[in-house]
Order: structure tokens, then C-alpha cells, then sequence
């Protein structure tokens, strides 16, 4: 099968003589990589793959815990995807953090999700961030759900990066 290139031919005519576009494309401002725009477009780029493993299935969640351990032994590079299905209660917040280690132990922070917060749309917010592995390839997430009556019901995966 041919590859077609038209899309490609355009955009670079229609771009010609332009200002070089920011790293998601387009002029203006470009999402900072703290921002949570950027890892909503981040997360466009991985819908599709096929392989996300569940480190938290998703359910409804109102206290702070830690889960399970994820054995992943060849993988050095990870993509972590939080999504956020709803939440309750205006003032709740949710920080998610995905956790690596060698030996079961001894846990480092290999990523931090940006801090959700009670009464957003009612739509699914996925967000992806990259997570690179030590030579055990233990991998788990950590939630922490503050604030008063807030309630989330959200997921985390992980899927191999190329």
C-alpha cells in the first residue's frame, strides 16, 4: 500500500513563510508542560494504544491509598495515563504520583500527575505522562484525595513506550 503524503504536502504550503508553530502546532501560546492542556494533548497522541496496563482500575475514590505493585522486567520507558471520570464535592482535590522500584522496598517518585480538583465537567479528562523505570521495573500509582467530602472516580494505566 502507497503511504500518502497530500496531508503533509498541504500543511507545509500552508505553511510556508510562517512562523515555526509551537510544539502541539498552530500559533499563539503553547501549553507549558506542567499544564494540564498539555497532557490532554499528549494523551491524543497515545488514545490508540492497544497495551495500557491497569495499575488502578477505575472506581469511585474518597481517602488517600497506595496500589498494587505492577511487574513490568522490560520496560525502561512507560507512558502513565490518569483518567478522571467525575468528581463530587467542591472543594476535593486528587494528586496522583506513579512510583518506581528495584527491589519492592524502596519507592521513588518517577512522576506526578497535575492536581485535580472537585466540581469539574462531567466529560472524562485523560491525562499522559512519560515514566522511565529502573532495572526491577516495579511500578505502582499513589493517590492522595484532600479537601472536605470530595470524591473521585478516576483510573491509572501504563503502557511500554517505544
Amino acid at each position: 500500500m502507497a503511504k500518502n503524503n497530500s496531508g503533509r504536502k498541504l500543511l507545509a504550503r500552508l505553511t510556508k513563510g510562517a512562523k515555526k508553530p509551537g510544539p502541539f502546532g498552530g500559533k499563539g501560546p503553547q501549553p507549558k508542560r506542567g499544564d494540564a492542556a498539555y497532557w490532554r494533548r499528549v494523551a491524543r497522541q497515545y488514545q490508540g494504544a492497544a497495551d495500557w496496563l491497569t495499575l488502578l482500575g477505575v472506581g469511585q475514590r474518597s481517602a488517600s491509598a497506595t496500589g498494587p505493585n505492577l511487574a513490568m522486567p522490560n520496560a525502561t520507558r512507560l507512558r502513565a495515563k490518569l483518567v478522571v471520570m467525575s468528581s463530587s464535592g467542591p472543594t476535593g482535590t486528587l494528586s496522583v504520583r506513579v512510583e518506581t522500584s528495584n527491589d519492592g522496598t524502596t519507592w521513588a517518585t518517577a512522576g506526578t500527575f497535575p492536581l485535580q480538583t472537585g466540581g469539574q465537567a462531567s466529560t472524562p479528562d485523560e491525562l499522559i505522562m512519560p515514566v522511565s523505570l529502573g532495572a526491577g521495573g516495579l511500578v505502582r500509582a499513589v493517590y492522595t484525595v484532600g479537601g472536605t467530602g470530595g470524591a473521585f472516580t478516576f483510573g491509572v494505566g501504563v503502557v511500554k513506550d517505544a
